[in-house]
């Protein structure tokens, strides 16, 4: 019997091997090394909005970015897993939000629900998205002066 392939958004396809940052869209990559970045901050009792300020080159996109991953922090059934931050590896919670990051990013809102079914409720799902939403358009948003 040849065992079946995990289709891409599946629980298996998460655990089915490494995942590369690196081979992700660029707004994916930028989310997880943002998360990073307040892990860090938080680990070492430092506000990560300045950071995150300096990092999307808006405070808006940071203050809207912080409250994204509060949320996320919130809607998590289990303890959030972070792979350091020189790692090009994902883990399984940092390939999900990568995903929810991506079709975010392209407006799909059903590959956003598909994404995360699974491990998150409907109001989770609703909350996430809406906090994805707004940071997106904080980012692409020019800064005021």
């Amino acid at each position: 019997m040849t065992p079946q392939t995990p289709t891409p958004h599946s629980l298996a396809a998460l655990f089915a091997g490494a995942r590369d940052l690196r081979e992700r869209p660029l707004i994916s990559m930028h989310v997880i090394m943002a998360m990073r970045l307040c892990v860090i901050c938080t680990r070492t009792d430092q506000d990560p909005v300045a950071a995150l300020e300096q990092r999307f080159r808006s405070g808006l996109a940071a203050r809207r970015f912080r409250v994204l991953v509060i949320a996320i922090d919130q809607a998590w059934p289990e303890r959030f897993m972070i792979s350091r931050p020189c790692c090009a590896h994902l883990t399984p919670d940092e390939a999900m939000i990568a995903d929810l990051a991506a079709t975010a990013a392209y407006g799909d809102r059903s590959a956003f629900d598909t994404v995360a079914r699974d491990m998150l409720s409907a109001e989770a799902r609703d909350q996430l998205h809406i906090r994805f939403s707004a940071f997106l358009r904080a980012l692409n948003a020019p800064e005021k002066p």
